[in-house]
């Protein structure tokens, strides 16, 4: 501990009195015994990583990157310099660079760089994608990979040209109890399915300004929260192509309303086999972050439940009291976002092929679409 703290600026320890940095300490320290554990007992290359975004989903990956055994960050970039010096104070990285958009390219030109992991917004991510897997870089971008069927398949096509890993982050597959449910379902567990259910209620709601600004269709509920349930079916149904969706909004919030941003959603997809899938997503639970999964299948039925708080449940007469659900995503898929950047890492060692396929990514897409078009429309898309 003492060798880690002289390498602490004062104005650092200063602010560790007062406990306002005891998350970083934590992490630094972590970082530091891991990379000196990995360099001492060689159990992994020494892997350098880009981080392109500062925005709020950076505050969860940088963490997992900083805690995984031979990482290191090479840079952060950004065009906000509130953002990166936020990142930075948050997770002690004075000693990490940092650079505007522009220099992007040229960073790349490191050899010794092995990935970069993108977190910018929506719009840039095939830009960006694009230019690094052309550079031999392997890249973690953020989901969706684009905003266009186009896009994503520019990326992925792209990734084969170069034969450079490509993931997009599509977190759901890498939680426990999800995967777990797929790999129950594809096994034959519970038969032929008959419905899949799939609920997504977030909590808190994000910031009207990011709600007016963060996609370009008109229906982010749908494109932007909803996508991770379109993946997770694509998932369970491995890339079946549906036969129609129909889909449905609302916008309950009054200030939402005027915006003209829908709050609620719900949709129903069916394929050809038989299979019913319905979809309902809110942007704003009250009562804590609702995420649920059911398959109804011929011999049996499978469901992942929300998670709480803690575990226990009390039953007495006439009453029973549990806790409260997790308060937001970050805390319910803490696992998992640390489980898809060890992903993105043996992908880049070669041990493992991306989890997120073209074929799937493309899918997610294409039936996004199907679904804006049922919005628009107010009728069935058929595929």
């Amino acid at each position: 501990m003492t060798s880690i703290l002289r390498r602490l600026s004062p104005s650092f320890l200063q602010k560790l009195k007062t406990g306002s940095k005891r998350r970083s300490l934590a992490v630094y320290i972590q970082r530091f015994q891991r990379s000196t554990d990995v360099s001492q007992n060689g159990r992994r290359e020494k892997m350098k990583l880009g981080v392109l975004g500062c925005g709020r989903i950076a505050f969860l990956h940088v963490p997992n990157i900083l805690s995984i055994p031979g990482l290191e960050i090479s840079w952060i970039l950004d065009n906000n310099a509130d953002q990166i010096s936020a990142l930075k104070e948050n997770f002690y990285l004075e000693d990490v660079q940092s650079y505007g958009t522009s220099d992007f390219d040229s960073l790349l030109d490191d050899n010794t760089l092995n990935g970069v992991v993108i977190l910018s917004s929506t719009n840039t991510h095939t830009d960006y994608t694009c230019r690094a897997l052309k550079k031999g870089k392997a890249v973690f971008v953020e989901k969706p990979a684009g905003e266009s069927v186009e896009d994503i398949e520019l990326c992925y096509n792209t990734a084969q040209q170069y034969n450079t890993p490509l993931l997009t982050g599509y977190n759901r597959r890498f939680d426990p109890t999800f995967s777990s449910l797929q790999k129950s379902f594809h096994a034959g567990d519970i038969g032929d399915p008959v419905f899949i259910k799939l609920t997504s209620r977030d909590c808190p709601r994000p910031s009207l300004d990011f709600l007016k600004n963060c996609d370009t269709t008109g229906c982010n509920i749908l494109s932007d929260l909803g996508i991770h349930d379109i993946d997770t079916l694509v998932w369970l149904t491995k890339a079946e192509q549906p036969e129609s969706i129909f889909v449905q909004t609302h916008a309950h919030d009054e200030v939402m309303n005027k915006m003209g941003v829908d709050d609620a959603l719900m949709m129903m997809v069916k394929y050809k086999s038989g299979l019913i899938a319905s979809i309902d997503v809110v942007r704003d639970s009250v009562y804590g972050y609702d995420i649920r999964v059911e398959i109804f299948g011929s011999g049996g039925m499978l469901s992942g439940d929300p998670q709480r708080e803690v575990s226990l449940r009390t039953d007495q007469a006439g009453k029973c009291n549990t806790s409260s659900l997790l308060y937001s995503f970050n805390q319910r898929f803490s696992q998992a976002y640390r489980n898809e950047i060890e992903h993105f890492i043996r992908c880049i060692e070669g041990t493992e092929k991306p989890l997120i396929t073209a074929k799937e990514s493309v899918l997610t897409a294409r039936i996004i679409e199907k679904g804006l078009e049922s919005w628009r429309n107010k009728t069935v898309a058929y595929f």
